[in-house]
């Protein structure tokens, strides 16, 4: 049964569970230009580009949470591209849509590195609970037990060095504080993954359990990373990255001790 796509470009009853940022790429008056104003009537912040180019480049470090890009002739131009962003450290999440869903396309595609491969038109809620879908297996991915997770008794990154048990956090100028038990948990879990996105839902995680009452909310999430930042950044070096709608990144490599 075809459904008509412009019938599902409604509002939505609930907003989205987070505040994902997405990437439409597709000819113009195509389905991309269709799925603009929807996505962002679910709360998203949605970017629209025309041609694929060399847009993996433009991509390293970015703030898209999801790339949607609408296949014209099938996924195999498309290939390189997907293979570009798949290997990037904070990639986003990758789904392809097509008027035509060839199984050898398809196959090509999720080999290698798409998330998802949509024939069009679908309902705009399957679309948007597929993004939400992908988005909480990249969490459940990222929620691994870590080197650090199993033992490391401490771990040193950009003249920093953290004693896991005392929560003691001393810098290379001789500086040193105690940190707070949601500090700690913020930064252990970051420091679990350098390099790589955790999701404030998964830093509440690492948090609630601590008993403080500021600990409780995403918000409260954000707060704990501000005081990070106050802590650790000297001068314009960046330590934490907040990557919008997704979550936060630790930028310098850690060792483990």
């Amino acid at each position: 049964m075809m459904h008509n796509p412009h019938s599902a470009f409604t509002s939505p009853a609930t907003p989205p569970a987070s505040d994902q940022s997405v990437l439409l790429v597709g000819r113009v008056g195509g389905i991309a230009d269709g799925l603009l104003p929807s996505l962002r009537a679910y709360g998203y912040h949605v970017e629209r580009r025309d041609l694929v180019g060399n847009m993996s480049q433009g991509l390293a470090g970015s703030m898209v949470g999801t790339l949607i890009i609408e296949s014209r002739t099938g996924a195999a131009g498309l290939l390189p591209f997907i293979r570009d962003v798949a290997a990037l450290p904070a990639r986003p999440a990758i789904i392809i849509i097509d008027t035509v869903r060839d199984v050898a396309d398809c196959v090509l595609a999720l080999e290698m590195g798409a998330d998802d491969y949509l024939e069009w038109p679908c309902p705009l809620r399957e679309l948007i609970a597929r993004i939400r879908a992908i988005a909480r297996r990249r969490d459940g991915s990222q929620a691994r037990p870590s080197a650090i997770e199993a033992g490391a008794a401490s771990f040193s990154f950009s003249g920093w060095h953290l004693d896991r048990s005392q929560r003691w956090l001393t810098g290379a100028d001789g500086r040193s504080a105690s940190l707070s038990a949601a500090e700690f948990a913020v930064l252990d879990a970051l420091a679990s993954r350098p390099g790589r996105v955790v999701s404030r839902e998964t830093l509440l995680q690492r948090t609630a359990h601590e008993g403080e009452p500021d600990s409780r909310n995403l918000r409260a999430i954000d707060i704990q990373v501000s005081r990070l930042r106050k802590r650790l950044e000297v001068g314009s070096e960046e330590i934490i990255r907040t990557v919008r709608g997704r979550g936060y990144i630790l930028i310098p490599a850690v060792t483990f001790g």
